[in-house]
């Protein structure tokens, strides 16, 4: 009996792959008891939920403006305008995409400001450097003693974490609604959420 072979076409969104593991890491994090595994959950929750904002802006811009996106490392250096207006890095991607879908940036201003915050954490990572210096302390009466806090561990804590989750998760949502009210053929789903790694269709 020879093998059947059906033709199939594929979408793999990036974006919700990734936002399935921001909700798990998540949820571990919530979970651990152990300081130092807490926080290494919090770095990657934290990191992964930036990677699924740059992602999902990707995924909206290429069915919204795919115009601009064929030629979208020129057109977010910061160097090339677009409609008058320079644009740079994903923030600018999110600007952009807001204006395009009709969303005045003040609706969404206090979430971008903690997304910026994130991804000062991200390019921390991103171009990570030793850190290195000189301080002074007070020795305390205890068994054990923190001499320095670095930089990155100040951005990193459940609070800033929540509110990390919080503002990508409304922003994307005001977004994707707006894109699919103002661009009704570009062949959004209703929600950005939705759980699933690959779809498949037949199209035979």
């Amino acid at each position: 009996m020879s093998n059947y072979h059906m033709p199939t076409q594929y979408i793999s969104r990036t974006y919700r792959d990734l936002w399935t593991a921001v909700g798990i890491h998540k949820r571990m994090e919530t979970a651990e008891k152990d300081k130092n595994k807490r926080l290494a959950l919090r770095f990657s929750t934290m990191l992964l939920s930036f990677f699924s904002f740059e992602a999902y802006l990707n995924h909206l811009g290429e069915r919204i403006t795919p115009e601009v996106w064929s030629d979208e490392r020129n057109n977010f250096n910061g160097r090339n305008e677009i409609a008058g207006r320079r644009y740079l890095g994903p923030i600018g991607k999110c600007q952009y995409l807001q204006s395009r879908c009709g969303i005045p940036e003040e609706t969404v201003s206090a979430e971008m400001g903690v997304i910026k915050e994130l991804k000062q954490f991200r390019d921390l990572l991103a171009h990570g450097r030793t850190e290195e210096g000189t301080t002074s302390y007070t020795c305390p009466q205890t068994d054990s003693l923190e001499i320095h806090t670095p930089e990155v561990w100040q951005l990193v804590n459940s609070d800033i974490m929540e509110r990390a989750f919080a503002a990508i998760k409304s922003v994307m949502t005001t977004m994707h609604a707006a894109a699919v009210g103002a661009f009704p053929d570009s062949g959004l789903e209703p929600s950005p959420f939705v759980s699933s790694f690959i779809q498949i269709t037949d199209v035979s």
